[in-house]
């Protein structure tokens, strides 16, 4: 008797176990369940505690709402310009109707892997060499619009299409290599004659900036040295000029000496010119010898002559 209760209050707990297993369903968070009632779709189960019908409704798919990120396998891709490539790459998606996702596409993330590599195809098919391997955010761009648009019926929202490894052949990449190296050193050798450019330029420059101060410094000497021979002229003429007046006020005094009828005023003026040309014949330079005339005495007397004249005619002045 004891035996059958204990069996009948472990069926009973059983029993309760299946039914709450069957009527009452805990979906996590971040999860949306389909709930199908007799094989059709009923409704979404969103995150929480939930009662169904046993044996009426059933769960048909369970779909994750987080971020969700799928690895793209490598495969041998053709550019336009008939290189053989091996690109992989990464998808970022993440469900926005969940309804779409469980029922418009059988295997989602297989579905989106075969859009994914097919897309790569298409767009690195139309792209050279050299540009599917600098332009690696135009290919991610381009894929991106493509996928997500393509992905949209089915309730999926494509957040970024990322390249993840572009593999030429080895050949392939021992001629880039050579190639890359001969723009290094093409690129060397036009800085290098940049170089000396610039520099044969700066010493042009140089050159011609050093003529040009020669050149400004002779015509300022040059300007200078006219001036001052300018001076000189006028300050020789200045002193002709002046000397052009005494002798004119001598000439004058002589005169005048003379119509008062001093004798040796004439005598005074023939004198000064008489020992102005022994000086002048004793300065010149062929002239190592002077005679002197017979007459020496009178040329003392004459002295005298002029002294006793220069005595009167500063007298002459004193008076007047």
């Amino acid at each position: 008797m004891a035996h059958n209760t204990l069996l009948l209050l472990i069926a009973g707990f059983l029993a309760f176990i299946t039914f709450f297993n069957l009527t009452i369903k805990i979906v996590p968070q971040a999860q949306e369940w389909m709930l199908e009632r007799f094989g059709r779709f009923s409704r979404i189960l969103q995150p929480g505690i939930h009662f169904v019908i046993p044996f009426t409704d059933r769960i048909g798919f369970k779909i994750s709402m987080r971020e969700q990120v799928l690895d793209i396998p490598p495969q041998a891709v053709i550019t336009k310009d008939n290189a053989i490539l091996t690109v992989d790459g990464v998808v970022f998606y993440r469900v926005f109707d969940s309804k779409k996702a469980a029922y418009m596409i059988d295997n989602l993330r297989f579905a989106i892997t075969q859009l994914i590599m097919t897309n790569i195809r298409t767009v690195l098919g139309e792209m050279e060499l050299d540009s599917t391997l600098s332009n690696r955010e135009t290919i991610n761009s381009k894929l991106l619009s493509v996928v997500d648009l393509a992905t949209d019926p089915w309730g999926i929202k494509v957040i970024r299409v990322e390249i993840k490894d572009i593999h030429p052949p080895a050949d392939l990449q021992e001629a880039m290599s050579r190639q890359m190296k001969a723009e290094r050193e093409k690129r060397a050798i036009i800085l290098d004659a940049e170089g000396e450019r610039e520099a044969a330029i700066l010493r042009a420059d140089g050159e011609k900036q050093s003529a040009i101060m020669e050149a400004e410094g002779e015509k300022e000497a040059t300007i200078l040295e006219a001036k001052a021979q300018k001076e000189s002229a006028f300050l020789a003429a200045e002193a002709r000029e002046r000397a052009a007046q005494a002798e004119a006020h001598a000439i004058a005094s002589v005169s005048e000496a003379i119509a008062k009828g001093k004798d040796n005023a004439a005598q005074y003026f023939l004198s000064q010119k008489y020992i102005e040309s022994l000086r002048d014949m004793a300065s010149s330079e062929n002239s190592k010898t002077v005679f002197m005339p017979m007459e020496a005495s009178k040329v003392v007397s004459s002295l005298g002559s002029l002294a006793e004249l220069g005595k009167e005619m500063l007298k002459d002045k004193k008076d007047a």
